[in-house]
């Protein structure tokens, strides 16, 4: 039968390894979500593009945290005020 461990219960052995384990997974996280951020510009610039030329956009601008790498979260969306 298993049972949960406390942060107390844990030797140093386990804590070292759970350290070594968040780091790798907090690295990929950033990883991801600059893969994220990029993907979410070129749907940006391919949208733009379908309004500029389908529908006569005069212009496109993107807003909100797409702008803003430090703000870009995987909640973040694709913002854009077309005119």
């Amino acid at each position: 039968m298993s049972y949960s461990k406390t942060a107390k219960d844990l030797t140093k052995k386990e804590i070292d390894a759970y350290r070594i384990y968040l780091k790798e997974r907090l690295e990929n996280e950033r990883q991801d979500l600059g893969k994220r951020y990029d993907m979410a510009w070129g749907i940006a610039k391919k949208i733009a593009d379908i309004l500029y030329h389908k529908f006569n956009a005069k212009s496109v601008i993107v807003f909100d945290s797409l702008t803003d790498k430090e703000r870009y979260t995987v909640w973040s969306d694709v913002d854009l005020a077309v005119y």
